[in-house]
């Protein structure tokens, strides 16, 4: 059986993905041999370092274990990025070098029998690419490029960090404000884990773009940005349509995760996401068996 596994983006929520694929793994690995992994912004890192670790055993599930509880609890809790200079702002650049110091498996990740796909808002051309590790038409390769600074882009979130990332001849940043999930066309039992519900702040949000356009250079930009935004409350609507017709679930966490809007979340807050993704997942085992036919 093949299987959708659709994560959200969430600024520094990633942990919570990475306690529920823990667990995910743990108790489906030989159950659902292959998942199509379908990630937006910090959940493209965590879904990295699950494919670094290549096929299940019992001893590789306990290092990687270690390995993602210590990106997520001890290192990233060190990077504050909260605000900088008397702006909100998020240190992209060492999140990056956090990642670097626990460095991806490219090897692993490419032969991984897992498929990631996830996308990054082309600025040059105003447009969502799909990036892969695998060579699927309609997707860009990884292989391709650095592999730290696709990700890099994956994070670079316009609202906090102005910085665009060059991959090949356009520019990129986070497509969270563009696409804050995928939604797969494939037909496949699908499991849909957001990390936040952004629906009731997106009229806000969307606001927030078009008072930017007046004051930024890349005036066009956040306008697109802004009719986007508000376009997303969509989203959670088709969810809720395919929900309906038992094409998906989709999974809530257990308790509210920290963290806001916010980029500087501490030891504690990390863990605590983290845990809720594990929790979630104990809670929600039965109802995914019985959509799976388990």
């Amino acid at each position: 059986m093949k299987v959708n596994l659709v994560f959200s983006g969430g600024e520094m929520r990633g942990g919570y993905v990475g306690g529920f694929l823990l667990q995910f793994t743990d108790n489906f690995y030989h159950k659902l041999p292959e998942l199509n992994i379908y990630a937006v912004s910090a959940s493209v890192a965590t879904s990295l370092y699950f494919l670094n670790f290549g096929e299940y055993k019992k001893d590789k599930y306990e290092e990687w274990k270690g390995y993602t509880q210590n990106i997520w609890l001890n290192e990233l809790s060190k990077e504050r990025g909260w605000l900088r200079n008397g702006r909100f702002s998020l240190d992209v650049d060492s999140v990056i070098k956090v990642f670097k110091m626990y460095p991806f498996n490219e090897e692993n990740i490419y032969n991984s029998k897992h498929t990631l796909i996830f996308p990054i808002y082309n600025v040059t051309w105003f447009r969502i690419d799909y990036f892969s590790n695998k060579k699927i038409p309609g997707t860009k390769w990884m292989g391709d490029y650095d592999i730290y600074e696709v990700v890099r882009a994956a994070i670079s979130a316009p609202v906090v960090y102005d910085k665009f990332v060059k991959l090949g001849k356009s520019e990129y940043c986070d497509p969270g404000v563009i696409e804050h999930f995928v939604i797969p066309g494939n037909g496949l039992p699908t499991i849909y884990v957001p990390q936040n519900n952004q629906t009731p702040r997106l009229s806000l949000q969307s606001f927030f773009f078009y008072l930017r356009a007046i004051f930024s250079e890349h005036a066009l930009l956040n306008i697109v940005f802004g009719l986007s935004s508000y376009n997303q409350s969509h989203l959670y609507k088709k969810v809720g349509r395919l929900v309906k017709s038992k094409k998906a679930i989709h999974l809530e966490q257990i308790k509210k995760l920290s963290g806001g809007n916010g980029f500087d979340l501490t030891e504690k807050e990390l863990e605590r996401n983290f845990n809720i993704g594990m929790k979630t997942f104990e809670e929600n085992k039965e109802n995914i068996e019985k959509y799976l036919g388990l």
